[in-house]
């Protein structure tokens, strides 16, 4: 889950890169940046549910061990 930005109407979460990896592969083979257009339900308190599709995460099908959630920008002060 993530939280909306009143202010500007834009998800604080679009800083998310989400992306499937594997132990033997240095990078992985797709990633998703930004998540506001996978929101799924908007929830009390200024937070939203988001539900990212595996064929975006993973069009290939490709082996993974491991899901990765990271800053793709600077966030904070």
């Amino acid at each position: 889950m993530t939280r909306r930005n009143d202010e500007d109407g834009i998800l604080k979460g679009d800083f998310l890169d989400v992306a499937l990896r594997h132990q033997q592969q240095p990078e992985p083979s797709t990633s998703v940046r930004g998540v506001s257009r996978y929101v799924t339900q908007t929830l009390s308190g200024g937070w939203v549910e988001v539900t990212i599709p595996m064929s975006a995460l993973n069009p290939e099908g490709v082996a993974f061990d491991q899901l990765r959630f990271r800053a793709h920008r600077q966030i904070g002060g």
